[in-house]
Parts: structure tokens; sequence; C-alpha cells
């Protein structure tokens, strides 16, 4: 297998991931439930539940944006482990457990909307955005563990935006409660970043070769 083509490729479609989101939540615009309503649980859930095609593409993109992260971050444990076990290994587990807690949040909102018809809709939104909230801060702590670990192999401006993404990233548990606009800076910054990461990846000449990767990516 040629690990850091995967990890790559990996990087590219979590990149995706938040695109595909806004492109999805402009179509339930369209579609009748607008940007602010899909907000209000208590309007969302009973729209979702008589029209429950809409939820389908939102979890299939969830599913595999956060298998690809799951990659991504066993991937990138892969190389930068050796240079930081510790720091690369606590790292990995966080990034981990931002896919498996999304990809639960996502499923869970799916069977609760669709085959719990009785349930509440704001028990449903606690839990959900409870469990959404725990995986986005263990995906900002990885983002900003890579940076940490990763500095024989991507540039300073990588480095940077990273430290930014990670730091936006992590902070949506407490800000986004009271701010939700906040979820705009992540839409923007985690598709510059893992984006940007993908591409330098997939650049290397590890890459092309299947070789294992070493300094620089950028």
């Amino acid at each position: 297998m040629n690990h850091p083509r995967v990890t790559g490729v990996a990087a590219i479609l979590v990149a995706l991931g938040p695109i595909v989101f806004f492109a999805i939540f402009v179509f339930w615009s369209g579609a009748g439930l607008s940007q602010t309503d899909a907000a209000d649980p208590t309007v969302a859930i009973p729209f979702l539940r008589t029209h429950g095609l809409l939820l389908v593409a939102p979890t299939l993109n969830s599913i595999v944006m956060h298998l690809a992260a799951i990659v991504l971050a066993v991937g990138l444990w892969a190389t930068l482990r050796e240079r930081a076990p510790l720091l690369a290994t606590t790292g990995a587990l966080l990034g981990v457990l931002w896919g498996v807690a999304d990809i639960t949040q996502s499923l869970v909102l799916y069977n609760a909307v669709l085959s719990a018809p009785t349930a509440d809709p704001a028990t449903i939104d606690v839990v959900t955005k409870g469990v959404q909230n725990t995986a986005h801060l263990g995906g900002g702590l990885w983002t900003l563990t890579v940076v940490a670990t990763s500095t024989a192999f991507f540039g300073r401006a990588h480095r940077a935006l990273g430290v930014v993404a990670g730091t936006v990233f992590a902070l949506h548990a407490l800000i986004v409660p009271v701010m939700p606009q906040w979820f705009y800076f992540e839409y923007i910054l985690l598709p510059l970043w893992f984006g940007w990461t993908g591409v330098a990846i997939l650049r290397s000449p590890a890459a092309a070769s299947g070789a294992k990767l070493a300094p620089a990516w950028t």
C-alpha cells in the first residue's frame, strides 16, 4: 500500500467534507428549511421527519469525511511518532476520537429523527451537540499536535494556518453554543488546512514512489 498517497487522499476528503456540508445546507434552504430554522431543533427536526431523504446526504458525507479523518490520523501518526512518540500518539488518539464521535453523532441524529418519532427534539439536540462538541474539541487538539510534531515536514506558513485552524476547531465547544456563526470560521479554515496538507503530501516524492515520508512535504 502506498501509505503517503492514502494519507494525502484522506486529507483531501476531509477538506471536501465541510464544502459538501455547505452545499447540502444551501440545498436545504431551497427545499424549505432555512439556515435559521435548521439551527432550531423545534423547527428542523419536525421538518426533517417529514422530509427524511434530506438527512441521507449529510449523514453519508459525515461518514465519508470522518472515516477519512481516522485514516489521516493514523497515517500521520505512522510518520510523526518517530520524532515525538507520546505527543504524536496522543494526537492520533484525539484524531480518531474526532472521527468516531462525529460519525456517532450523525448516526444518532439520523436514527433519532427518522426512527424515533416521539423523541423530544430538544433532547435530541442536546445529546447530538454534546457528542459533536466533544468530537470537535478532539479534532482541534489533534490538529495542534500535528503542527507541533511536523516541523520537519511542513513549512512555517502551513503550520501557522494549522495553529489558527486547530484553535478555532477546538474552541467550537465553548463558542458555538453562544455564537453559532463560529461554524463559518471552521468551514473556511478546515478545508484550507486539510486541503493544503493533502496536496503537500501528494506532491511529495514519497507519494510518487510509495516510499516512507521524509522531510519536507512543503
